[in-house]
C-alpha cells in the first residue's frame, strides 16, 4: 500500500521538536507532527483526511500558486520539503524549504513558525552560524519559544559549544521531555562520556515515542540510536535486537540494514553482512555503504571486486560534493583517508569541515587528515581537542593513539589504544586499521 500521512496542521508546539539528526527514510509525512503555530483552525479541518506526502504537497503549491502572498500554506510546503529533504538526503529539498520561509517572512515577518522552520532549514543545510544569528534574531520577541531554543541547540551542538546548548536543552526539558528532547539530552550524554545514561534517555524516548503513536519511521529511529550506542559499546547482541526491532518497524530504512551488517561482521557472519549490504544498496544506492560493502569485500579477499565499489563510491560522492560540498566534507575527507586516496584533498576538506563546525568529530578528522599528511604536531593538537570531552568512541581513541606513535610517545600511544579497545573491542579498525 502506498505511504499516506495525516493531513492536519495544529495549534502547538509539543511533539513537533524533532530527534537531533532525525531523518527517517518513509514515503510519507504525518502531518499531525508539523506546527505552523498561526495557521486558522480552517486550514486544519480542511485536510484532516489521509494522503500520500506528495499529494500533500501538491496541494499546498498549487495554493501558493493560486495565491502567491499565501505565507500559511508556504510554510507547510517548506516543512514537506524539508522532511523529505532529510529523508532522500536531497540538498535541492532543503534549499527550496528555505526558499518557501523566506518567501513567507518577507509576506509575514513576525510569523514566529516561519521563523523557527528557517532555522531548522539552516541547520539541515549545515549553516550553523547563520542558523544561530536567525534563532537569536527571533528570539528577541520571543525569548521562551521551545522550537526556536532546541533549533538554536542543535547548531551550537555542532559547532561545539556544548555547554551552551546543554543550557539550552537542559531549559527546554524543564517544560516539556518529548521524545525529540530526551534524544537531544542523550546525545549531551554520549558526548560527554556517558553511553548509560544515553542509553536510558532514548529508551525512554522510545517508551514515550510508542506511547504517543507516532509514526513507525520515527519510533524506528529512535531503535536505531539505540542499536548505535551500543554497537559503539561493543553489546553486539543488544545492538542487533534494537536494529532488528527498528527494520521491522521500517523495513526500507537503509541506516537500520547497514547496522545489522555491522553486527554481522563483528560476529564473524560476513555472508549474512554481505547480503544485508547488498540489499542496503538496493534501497538507497549511497555512497557511504557502498564505501562499506567494499571494505567487507576487500575482509572476505574479494579485492578486484573492492576496488570496483570503491570506485562507485568515489565518483557518486565527488558527484554530492559538486552539489552541496558543506554538508559532505566531513565524510568525503574520511572516505579519502580511511583508503589511502588522496590525503591532500582530504586535508583541504577537512579544514573546510573545521571552517563550518567546531565539533569534536570536525577535530578527529582534521588530525586523521594532519597525520596522514605527516603533520604530527598539528595532528595531536587536534586530537587531544577530539578526546577532550571524554567521549566514548572507539575511533577517536585510535587516532590519537597512531598520532602519538608517530610522534614517538609510544607510552601514550598504548595508553589510548588500550582505551580504545576497552571501549568496543570489536571495532573493525581495531583489528583491520580502517575506520569503519
Amino acid at each position: 500500500a502506498a505511504a499516506t500521512v495525516a493531513c492536519q496542521v495544529p495549534q502547538t508546539v509539543g511533539r513537533s521538536i524533532e530527534p537531533s539528526g532525525f531523518d527517517a527514510t518513509a514515503n510519507g509525512i504525518d502531518l499531525s507532527t508539523i506546527d505552523t503555530r498561526g495557521t486558522d483552525d480552517s486550514s486544519s479541518r480542511e485536510f484532516d483526511v489521509y494522503m500520500p506526502t506528495a499529494k500533500a504537497l501538491q496541494i499546498f503549491e498549487s495554493r501558493i500558486r493560486l495565491n502567491p502572498r499565501d505565507h500559511l500554506s508556504m510554510i507547510v510546503a517548506a516543512q514537506l520539503h524539508l522532511r523529505e529533504g532529510r529523508e532522500q538526503s536531497s540538498h535541492a529539498r532543503l534549499e527550496k524549504a528555505e526558499k518557501l520561509l523566506r518567501q513567507a517572512l518577507a509576506i509575514a515577518p513576525s510569523n514566529r513558525g516561519a521563523q523557527a522552520w528557517l532555522v531548522s532549514a539552516m541547520v539541515s543545510q549545515h549553516k550553523f552560524r547563520e542558523a544561530v544569528d536567525l534563532a537569536d534574531t527571533a528570539l528577541q520577541d520571543t525569548p521562551d519559544d521551545l522550537f526556536l531554543l532546541s533549533a538554536k541547540g542543535d547548531a551550537l551542538l555542532e559547532l561545539g559549544q556544548v555547554d551552551e546548548a546543554g543550557k539550552l536543552f537542559d531549559q527546554i526539558a524543564k517544560t516539556v521531555r518529548t521524545p525529540g528532547m530526551l534524544a537531544r539530552l542523550a546525545r549531551l550524554a554520549e558526548l560527554r562520556g556517558q553511553p548509560d545514561q544515553a542509553i536510558q534517555l532514548v529508551g525512554e524516548a522510545l517508551a514515550e515515542s510508542v506511547r504517543h503513536e507516532e509514526r513507525a519511521q520515527t519510533t524506528a529511529w529512535y531503535e536505531y540510536r539505540l542499536g548505535i550506542l551500543h554497537l559503539d559499546q561493543g553489546q553486539l547482541d543488544l545492538a542487533e535486537k534494537y536494529f532488528a526491532r527498528g527494520r521491522g518497524r521500517n523495513p526500507t530504512d537503509s541506516k537500520l540494514v547497514n547496522g545489522l551488517a555491522r553486527v554481522r561482521i563483528a560476529k564473524k557472519e560476513l555472508a549474512s553482512a554481505k547480503r544485508l549490504y547488498e540489499h542496503s544498496i538496493e534501497l538507497d544506492n549511497s555512497p557511504a555503504t557502498m564505501a562499506l560493502y567494499a571494505d567487507l569485500l576487500k575482509q572476505m579477499g574479494l579485492t578486484k571486486e573492492s576496488i570496483e565499489w570503491l570506485d562507485n563510491a568515489d565518483r557518486m560522492m565527488q558527484r554530492d560534493l559538486a552539489t552541496s560540498g558543506t554538508a559532505h566534507f566531513r565524510d568525503r575527507a574520511l572516505f579519502l583517508l580511511n583508503h589511502d586516496r588522496n590525503p591532500e584533498q582530504a586535508l583541504e576538506l577537512a579544514q573546510k569541515d573545521m571552517e563550518s563546525r567546531q565539533d569534536i568529530f570536525a577535530h578527529d578528522t582534521l588530525a586523521w587528515a594532519l597525520h596522514k599528511n605527516g603533520q604530527t604536531g598539528a595532528a595531536l593538537r587536534h586530537a587531544r581537542i577530539a578526546i577532550s570531552l571524554g567521549t566514548r568512541d572507539a575511533s577517536l581513541y585510535y587516532h590519537a593513539a597512531r598520532i602519538a606513535r608517530a610522534g614517538a610517545d609510544p607510552e601514550l600511544a598504548d595508553e589510548w589504544m588500550q582505551l580504545a579497545q576497552s571501549i568496543n573491542p570489536h571495532a573493525p579498525f581495531l583489528a583491520t586499521s580502517q575506520r569503519p
